[in-house]
């Protein structure tokens, strides 16, 4: 009766137990400073939830779960248990997550804490929608948190008086195409579901993975990523990186031809999920903020952030993307394109002068 009431099998109850690290302490005290409590090890499902965010407007649920790497997170043997089994036993009763990791907590907490608080906000957006009947909680992740984006005009040679950026951007090219088959997504084979995903890649690589499996529900003509066409996709992104003339960069993949990196303009294209910023390709930022510095006789590193971000089409620079941009621009110091010079970034020409 409760399932057919909540469409949810059980929702958990505090345990009673405290909290399992300083981290996960920590990171609670952290939200109640911005006004939300949490219970500690909740358990559900014969798993225990780090951190479960209370739901003000609603006394018992819970708006979010919150899962940290620590004790429960070691304490399982394999790590399919740790990273798909558990979430999926957890989300198939409902729940949303979010997780921290404990490095990026004591480098970043500021950051971290910013990143958890828009998954709260994310929830809220989900559970008003399951309340109308408009959200299946099994099957549709929750609404990314949204960066603002817009149409910039940027300069092919220079000559804009807002920017120096003289790399060439281009639109970008969403792939679009239609498949004849009567199978759904999951019962494709890999291999056959790989050429899909090849074909994906061969036009909007580099292209983060979350990316190609939105496009593959797109070319089936469907409207939500569920996990088992994640899963799907995951599999044939194994089949698919097997292959030679596949390159990998963390969660991006392009075809081999493609390592002469266009910056591209994402200002015009749909859906919202370019809005966020971990969606940029790393080779794409690495190759504005190089072409910024060229330049520039000298450009302060905050300077080359706004910059950055203007031929991809972002209007704001929210902290998440300045992050982004950021962790390129240290990369390459570290590989030495350029150098840091009285707070400004030069080349090696410039720095000598």
């Amino acid at each position: 009766m409760k399932y057919a009431e909540t469409r949810l099998l059980d929702t958990g109850a505090p345990s009673g137990k405290d909290h399992d690290s300083e981290f996960e302490r920590q990171v609670a005290r952290a939200l109640a400073a911005q006004g939300f409590d949490t219970d500690p090890q909740v358990g559900v499902a014969g798993f225990f939830i780090d951190l479960a965010v209370v739901d003000p407007s609603t006394p018992g649920r819970y708006l979010l779960g919150i899962e940290c790497d620590g004790a429960n997170y070691h304490r399982a043997r394999w790590a399919r248990d740790r990273d798909r089994l558990r979430v999926d036993v957890l989300e198939d009763r409902g729940w949303i997550l979010h997780r921290i990791w404990s490095t990026d907590w004591f480098h970043r907490p500021q950051d971290e804490l910013r990143k958890a608080l828009a998954s709260i906000e994310a929830a809220k957006i989900t559970w008003a929608s399951r309340a109308t009947g408009t959200d299946d909680p099994c099957d549709e992740e929750p609404p990314p948190p949204q960066t603002g984006i817009a149409r910039v005009n940027v300069s092919m040679n220079g000559n804009d008086p807002e920017s120096k950026v003289c790399c060439e951007v281009q639109p970008y090219a969403v792939a679009s195409f239609r498949i004849e088959t009567d199978r759904e997504i999951h019962e494709v084979p890999a291999s056959d579901l790989a050429r899909v995903v090849g074909k994906i890649i061969a036009i909007e690589g580099p292209v983060h993975r979350e990316e190609i499996a939105r496009r593959v529900t797109q070319v089936w003509g469907l409207q939500r990523t569920g996990r088992r066409i994640r899963d799907a996709v995951e599999r044939a992104l194994q089949a698919v990186t097997r292959e030679p003339g596949i390159l990998r960069e963390g969660e991006f993949f392009s075809r081999r031809e493609q390592t002469q990196v266009q910056v591209r303009d994402r200002g015009e294209v749909e859906p919202s999920t370019f809005r966020r910023p971990e969606m940029l390709p790393p080779a794409e930022i690495r190759k504005a903020v190089t072409a910024i510095v060229q330049v520039h006789l000298g450009v302060a590193k905050e300077e080359a952030v706004t910059e950055a971000a203007r031929p991809f089409g972002f209007k704001s620079r929210s902290s998440q993307l300045r992050e982004v941009i950021e962790r390129e621009i240290d990369h390459l110091l570290s590989q030495r394109m350029f150098d840091e010079r009285n707070g400004k970034l030069c080349t090696g020409e410039s720095a000598r002068e």
